[in-house]
């Protein structure tokens, strides 16, 4: 990575589009796309399942009853970031995996890997388990404003849209 003071390997995202396209073609625009595709789904079922599951020992009854967003607000925060977080925690090793595939071959370095299923078998051989979970104490940080975010503008909209059509 570059520091500070020295110069940056792209100015701008149109350089870093041509030389990754000329250097790699086209695919080299999509490293990490199907891991991405493969990560997002079980990430999506986890926290969406959780959140469900939270939602009758969280919110209060008479507060549902009365279809009050603002009422409700802290507690679909409160419970989207614990939904987030379990599923976080869950899919980081694919989230690991895509990573190290985008950043394959970066800064004219050798690649590393073959591709994602040779990433996974190279992590799991030289690191362990512990090798997917690098960097996740920073990751976690980013999950409570999304989450709690995501749930509430969801919850928002099906207050707004759905719940009074």
């Amino acid at each position: 990575m570059a520091k500070y003071h020295e110069t940056r390997q792209y100015k701008g995202i149109i350089p870093c589009i041509k030389t990754i396209t000329k250097s790699e073609g086209i695919p080299g625009l999509y490293k990490g796309f199907w891991i991405s595709c493969l990560g997002i789904v079980p990430f999506l079922t986890i926290s969406l399942t959780t959140y469900d599951a939270l939602k009758p020992y969280v919110f209060d009854v008479n507060l549902i009853e009365s279809k009050s967003f603002i009422s409700n607000a802290i507690n679909y925060m409160g419970a989207g970031t614990i939904a987030g977080m379990i599923a976080h925690l869950a899919t980081y090793p694919l989230d690991t995996v895509r990573r190290r595939m985008q950043l394959n071959g970066g800064y004219g370095l050798q690649k590393a890997y073959r591709g994602s299923f040779d990433c996974i078998k190279k992590i799991t051989m030289s690191e362990g388990i512990k090798g997917f979970y690098k960097g996740l104490i920073p990751s976690l940080v980013k999950i409570p404003p999304a989450a709690a975010m995501q749930f509430s503008m969801y919850e928002l909209f099906r207050y707004q849209f759905w719940e009074t059509a």
